[in-house]
């Protein structure tokens, strides 16, 4: 014999007897009394299930297990007088909790909750959206999802979205999600948006989060939002109050008002007795959190960033949040988000809702040195830009269109320099991805002028070497010689000093020949950073103009004005003073 298997329960409207009449405990319930005989397989499907005096789904945890609760409408259309669960899901097995609207459980009594589960086995509550803010001023507890979870469960909460917003003034104790499981069983709250609002009275406090168990509890991605004011209880973004288990948290928004403006967190040992942290404290007592942000309602820690807070519409308005979009993890298995869609693979959105958009353009580009050629539009996708020598790396700023999309330069992060080679071999990358998968790449070919390109653009020359100056001369002799080309005089340089005590510039020019007693001198200039610059200069010697002997000396400096040098080399033996010489100054590639 087999229980009650594999039957479906859908697109009915469940409610009390029209005419009037107390309404019933529970709308659709299993009460499953045997373990050997249990019943399996079931799903309760986009239903409209109103007005009940308890659960409106009630599958108790002995005698199921492996059900489907799907899609239903579960609310009050009348004040009902006794606590109120929308769903109170047990049993064991695989079981999904999804796709639910839980709102309105309108009663004069003093508990409400959106789900409770109080099972064992294997369950998702996902995608499900919880909205209580219709409740009466008597009411002392509001929770959103509550897990009693059995020993050796694992519970999963993903991508739901829970608003719990007295619309009146209340004194109640209220959680979004309170995980008060078995010690040895596994909690994992991945992507949801919890929001805690409204006004308080009396000493009671509130949580976005809470966990009072001893188990195993992972939270990742979640917004967990608590705006509450008033009363004098403190309204906490995240709590723990419990010891041993495990805790492992990251990747989260945390916003509270606090028992104190900085103290938003709960960090205590015993179970609802709250112990308030500021978020550094939180972080470093949790030992997790490093990549989460946390502050207190205001600025961008705003509830303006959902649709439609005041009725429960958590979804994000367009352009998302900088807190929210593209911070989050990948988490293996989670590919979607409370509405279905595509999550980013590698920078999901914190929350409950993806932004999808096909959205890849940019609005700019920004270099930290030189600047686009042509002028930046969204259509164009190749530029060249030209920087100095001495610019070894730059860093591009990329503005993006949809503030949802994500870009990386060159592979990596835009805020990572790029090291450039001198020439125009730098072609670098931006490429910008929509949430969608869209993508745009952008090319920027960079020149990195060599130091004689820096010198011609200085004076306004053409970046031809042999280029004729207005002062006669080539360019390449102007920069060698340190000469201006626009008003520098042809004459010899002027060394004030000796060869012994070397001295100072006192003009450049041409090469010239100097005798001081006995020594013959040939004197040029000599740029300082000649290396870099890639200038060599050659001296060669002659008696008689036929044929010219090269210098095998190493030039002496006399003068070093920062820019330029005036050097030396000894005639040889075989010109004497009588020779002649000349400078052969090349430009290296």
């Amino acid at each position: 014999m087999t229980g009650n298997d594999n039957n479906l329960i859908t697109d009915n409207q469940v409610r009390d007897v029209s005419t009037g009449g107390t309404a019933p405990l529970q709308l659709v319930a299993s009460r499953g009394s045997s373990a050997a005989l249990v019943n399996s397989n079931n799903t309760i499907s986009n239903n409209e299930l109103f007005n009940f005096n308890s659960n409106g789904v009630g599958i108790s945890s002995t005698g199921n297990e492996s059900w489907t609760v799907s899609g239903n409408n579960i609310y009050e259309a009348s004040v009902q007088s006794s606590a109120l669960t929308g769903i109170t899901f047990g049993g064991s097995g695989v079981n999904v909790v999804t796709g639910n609207f839980v709102h309105d459980l309108l009663t004069t009594f003093f508990a409400c909750e959106g789900i409770l589960f109080d099972g064992g086995g294997v369950t998702t509550i996902s995608r499900n959206r919880i909205a209580l803010t219709n409740v009466n001023a008597a009411t002392t507890s509001l929770d959103g999802i509550h897990s009693l979870a059995n020993s050796g469960s694992l519970l999963t909460v993903l991508n739901n979205e829970i608003m719990i917003a007295p619309a009146t003034s209340v004194s109640a104790t209220i959680h979004g999600l309170l995980d008060s499981g078995s010690v040895s069983g596994s909690c994992n709250v991945f992507f949801n948006t919890i929001l805690i609002g409204g006004t308080a009275t009396g000493s009671s406090s509130t949580w976005a989060c809470l966990r009072t168990s001893a188990n195993m509890h992972t939270a990742r991605n979640n917004i967990l939002f608590n705006s509450r004011t008033g009363g004098t209880g403190s309204h906490f973004a995240g709590g723990i109050e419990a010891t041993g288990g495990s805790y492992s948290s990251d990747y989260n928004v945390f916003a509270g008002t606090g028992a104190a403006t900085a103290s938003f967190m709960d960090f205590g040992t015993v179970a609802f007795t709250p112990v308030p942290a500021t978020f550094a404290g939180w972080q470093s007592a949790t030992g997790g959190d490093a990549h989460s942000s946390g502050g207190n309602p205001g600025g961008n820690f705003s509830s303006a960033m959902f649709v439609d807070p005041a009725n429960g519409d958590l979804h994000l308005v367009p352009g998302g949040n900088v807190l929210v979009n593209n911070t989050g993890t990948p988490l293996a298995g989670v590919t979607t988000d409370y509405d279905g869609q595509l999550r980013s693979a590698t920078l999901p959105f914190i929350g409950a809702d993806e932004l999808v958009s096909s959205n890849a353009d940019l609005t700019g580009i920004t270099l930290s040195a030189g600047g686009l050629s042509p002028v930046f539009a969204a259509s164009t996708l190749s530029y060249t830009a030209s920087v100095s020598n001495s610019t070894g790396t730059l860093t591009f700023t990329p503005t993006l269109s949809s503030g949802v999309a994500s870009v990386m330069v060159n592979g990596g992060s835009a805020a990572t320099p790029v090291t450039l080679s001198v020439g125009g071999g730098n072609v670098l990358s931006i490429v910008s991805t929509a949430t969608d998968g869209t993508m745009k790449t952008y090319t920027v070919t960079v020149t990195r002028r060599t130091v004689f390109q820096d010198w011609a653009v200085a004076n306004g020359n053409a970046s031809d070497p042999l280029a004729i100056g207005a002062n006669g001369a080539a360019n390449l002799l102007n920069f060698g010689f340190g000469v201006d080309p626009n008003s520098g005089a042809g004459g010899a340089l002027v060394f004030n000093g000796s060869f012994g005590a070397g001295g100072s510039v006192g003009a450049t020019g041409q090469p010239r020949t100097v005798i001081e007693g006995a020594e013959v001198r040939a004197l040029f200039v000599r740029r300082k950073d000649f290396a870099a610059a890639g200038l060599v200069y050659g001296v060669e010697f002659t008696g008689g103009l036929t044929s010219w002997q090269a210098s095998v000396d190493t030039p002496t400096v006399l003068a070093d004005d920062g820019t330029n040098q005036i050097v030396s080399v000894p005639f040889p033996a075989s010109t004497g003073a009588m020779g002649f010489f000349r400078v052969r100054v090349t430009l290296g590639p």
